[in-house]
């Protein structure tokens, strides 16, 4: 995957660059929680898309009044 191997060539410029360890790592932290947020967004999308296309015979059951 490319992201993958852009974000470990930036920290091992980072580490020649002389950024101590645990900046590294925050920055890695920070790139995570990132992408559990889009994803998240992504899930959220999806089910919104999923709960649209769903029959209306699925919907459940609508109480009718009879007289």
């Amino acid at each position: 995957m490319i992201f993958r191997t852009v974000g470990r060539k930036v920290c091992e410029t980072l580490q020649t660059l002389g950024v101590p360890r645990p900046t590294l790592e925050h920055l890695v932290n920070a790139q995570k929680e990132t992408l559990l947020a889009v994803r998240s967004l992504l899930d959220a999308a999806i089910e919104d898309i999923e709960s649209w296309l769903k029959p209306e015979s699925e919907g459940g059951v609508e109480k009718v009044e009879i007289q």
